[in-house]
């Protein structure tokens, strides 16, 4: 007997059926909660409903679109693309100026823009074409205008250092390959960049030597203006000493 039916003739009081004893000593509400249960579909049953619902579809070609369907695409592409676009705010007033179409009308500006491209972008070409201005002009620019080359020399400079700083640190690296035999690592082998290590320490040994040439160019330099100050007229040591020696000694104080 099946929960429903063991339910149905104890609700009824139906008298001359056999109902199971574990059914009469179950609550109520417990007996109706496992009639519910029992009504739910199975995973069998599930998985059967969508397989005859999937066979009963008709056949398509790989590649085949619905006429209905591809007209409510194509609607719904041509309604989206008739929306106005909406222009995004700029974020700072820097962005806001550089995107004013007047904003290269003055060489000033134009510099300005050049100057704002060229920190962020990785050539000279390409933030000249930002600026709407060619290598030439900048060129020009530094020519005439000491502080503008002053500027670009120091964008150059700071990049420099970066990409010293970048080779400092590939060259302390080294590259690591595991050995295996037998699927069992067994060691490794060890490589490091020789030509790299050489570039830095003969680079070193250029600034060193630079350093030193300095250091003797200005002692040579001081050295130099000393003999000049001393053999000029308006300072002759020997003079000076002639005239200490003229003066009169008071020994009796």
């Amino acid at each position: 007997m099946k929960p429903q039916e063991a339910l149905y003739v104890l609700e009824s009081n139906l008298s001359g059926v056999y109902v199971a004893q574990i059914y009469r000593d179950m609550p109520r509400e417990q007996l109706v909660a496992l009639v519910k249960e029992c009504e739910r579909p199975s995973p069998t049953e599930i998985s059967e409903k969508g397989l005859e619902r999937w066979a009963r579809q008709p056949f398509r070609m790989p590649g085949w679109a619905d006429p209905k369907e591809k007209k409510k695409q194509e609607e719904a592409a041509i309604a989206v693309a008739a929306e106005p676009p909406r222009p995004q705010e700029p974020d700072s007033l820097v962005a806001r100026a550089l995107g004013n179409p007047r904003r290269l009308s003055s060489t000033a500006r134009r510099k300005a823009a050049f100057r704002y491209h060229y920190a962020r972008c990785s050539s000279v070409t390409e933030a000249a074409a930002r600026a709407g201005v060619d290598r030439r002009t900048v060129n020009r620019w530094r020519k005439a205008d000491p502080r503008f080359d002053r500027y670009c020399a120091d964008v150059l400079a700071a990049r420099r250092r970066m990409a010293e700083e970048d080779v400092v640190l590939v060259a302390g690296q080294a590259e690591v390959r595991p050995i295996y035999h037998r699927g069992r690592r067994v060691g490794q082998w060890t490589r490091r960049d020789r030509a790299l290590d050489l570039y830095l320490l003969k680079r070193a040994d250029a600034e060193a030597l630079r350093a030193e040439n300095l250091e003797k160019l200005v002692a040579a330099e001081v050295e130099k203006r000393l003999s000049q100050m001393s053999r000029s007229a308006g300072h002759d040591p020997m003079s000076a000493e002639d005239e200490s020696a003229k003066l009169p000694l008071d020994l009796a104080a």
